[in-house]
């Protein structure tokens, strides 16, 4: 779960790369604002969770999701995000790059390219 300040604003920018939601926290409670969203994309599931205004600065985050193909991922969402590095073979078998969210978490998205080392 990722502890985010605006969810509304954080649901827009994963939609943009194309993940969907699942449901909102409007599912139980119609009436109120949206604070909590559960969204995916493929096989990826992640939750959004409003952060509370007295905890202060979130801390950052890492998340790595594993795709088919992150060389397709990357093409389909590189003019949506600030890429960190582009995708590149890694030394513990996986093919990656790194992007940062509205929030300044870092996602990485890779497949396994060599067997487990």
């Amino acid at each position: 779960m990722l502890n985010v300040p605006d969810v509304p604003a954080a649901i827009a920018w994963y939609e943009n790369l194309g993940f969907t939601i699942e449901r909102t926290n409007q599912k139980w409670e119609p009436d109120s604002e949206v604070n909590w969203a559960f969204m995916s994309y493929d096989r990826v599931q992640m939750m959004l969770n409003a952060r509370m205004a007295d905890e202060g600065a979130h801390s950052v985050v890492t998340l790595y999701f594993n795709v088919a193909d992150c060389d397709a991922f990357h093409d389909a969402i590189k003019d949506k995000v600030e890429v960190r590095y582009a995708p590149s073979d890694q030394f513990y078998g996986m093919r990656d790059f790194e992007v940062l969210d509205l929030n300044g978490n870092s996602l990485i998205f890779g497949h396994q390219i060599a067997e487990e080392l």
